[in-house]
């Protein structure tokens, strides 16, 4: 837990993705780590700032029922004028993503 406290020293909004192991550990430290830092955490869904928009997905095992298709079209805020930034835990293949106004994926 304390090797997260430092991000609490950023003025700037900080996000996390979950990954594999982030499912497998203890989940009521996970949680802890949410509620004492100002870390968010983007479950499938996204945020906008100012002209940038935010997208983070799960790790593939751990998103259920759901599609990427399902989530990314609930998730993207319809401005193709923000810049639209896709975070996942795992890098996803391009043409999964050419439907939609996906600018820069980091994984």
């Amino acid at each position: 837990m304390n090797a997260f406290l430092p991000f609490n020293q950023l003025t700037m909004p900080v996000f996390a993705t979950l990954g594999n192991h982030d499912h497998m550990g203890n989940q009521d430290v996970l949680h802890e780590i949410f509620e004492k830092t100002n870390i968010t955490p983007l479950r499938n869904h996204s945020v906008a700032i100012h002209e940038l928009q935010i997208v983070g997905i799960d790790d593939k095992t751990y998103r259920g029922e759901h599609t990427l298709h399902d989530i990314l079209s609930k998730s993207i805020i319809p401005d193709e004028e923000k810049f639209t930034l896709l975070v996942t835990h795992q890098p996803l293949h391009l043409k999964k993503l050419d439907q939609h106004p996906i600018d820069l994926e980091l994984a």
